[in-house]
């Protein structure tokens, strides 16, 4: 499944791409997208749409898509 692969890769860069000097922590690029008023959140709601609609391909019970 090619577009697993995709989702997958997109996920961990909106999600935990980054780290965070001298803490332990990461962040991605989704806080920060949102920072750029109008776009950066149209942005991440494309890549969001795109996770969304590759795991609906998939099967996922409707359940899941909402909670996603």
């Amino acid at each position: 499944y090619p577009h697993l692969r995709v989702a997958r890769k997109l996920a961990w860069l909106l999600d935990s791409s980054l780290k965070i000097p001298f803490v332990k922590r990461r962040i991605g690029l989704d806080p920060l997208l949102g920072l750029i008023p109008a776009v950066g959140d149209a942005i991440g709601f494309g890549i969001s749409f795109y996770i969304v609609m590759v795991a609906y391909d998939l099967g996922l019970p409707p359940y899941q898509l909402w909670r996603m």
